[in-house]
């Protein structure tokens, strides 16, 4: 039986609850954004793309674009890849980069922005398993 996604969900929650340090918030980022990325790859594509090639996460927002069950949904998926990214790959908070997705988020800390992701993955997660299949 398949891994539930959703399942990162509540690992996000788990390690923003439970911040020791800014790598746990910056993780909680990244796996609300992996719970909606595979929810909705999943919903598309069939569970792991139906054992095929994977799209990329772009093929998949652009595909819950194509799908326009919530008009904002693929904007959404988009801001938290661009928030996963940076708390994934970027490790300076003074960075540019980290700063413009704070501002964006209307933000200041790792903290509040983690925050942000799981308010927006919550909401985001159950329109997502709702997608009906691409092609």
């Amino acid at each position: 039986m398949p891994l539930d996604p959703e399942l990162f969900l509540g690992q996000a929650q788990r390690l923003a609850r439970a911040a020791e340090n800014e790598a746990d918030y910056r993780s909680a980022v990244s796996r609300a954004y992996y719970a909606c990325h595979l929810v909705a790859r999943d919903a598309l594509f069939g569970v792991d793309a139906g054992g095929g090639k994977r799209p990329s996460h772009w093929a998949v927002i652009n595909a819950v674009a194509e799908a326009d069950i919530e008009e904002e949904d693929a904007d959404e998926l988009r801001r938290l890849k661009w928030m996963r990214e940076v708390a994934d790959y970027v490790t300076d908070s003074s960075h540019p980069d980290v700063q413009r997705v704070f501002s964006e988020s209307r933000v200041s800390d790792w903290a509040s922005l983690a925050a942000r992701a799981l308010a927006v993955a919550g909401a985001l997660v159950p329109r997502l398993r709702t997608l009906p299949p691409a092609g």
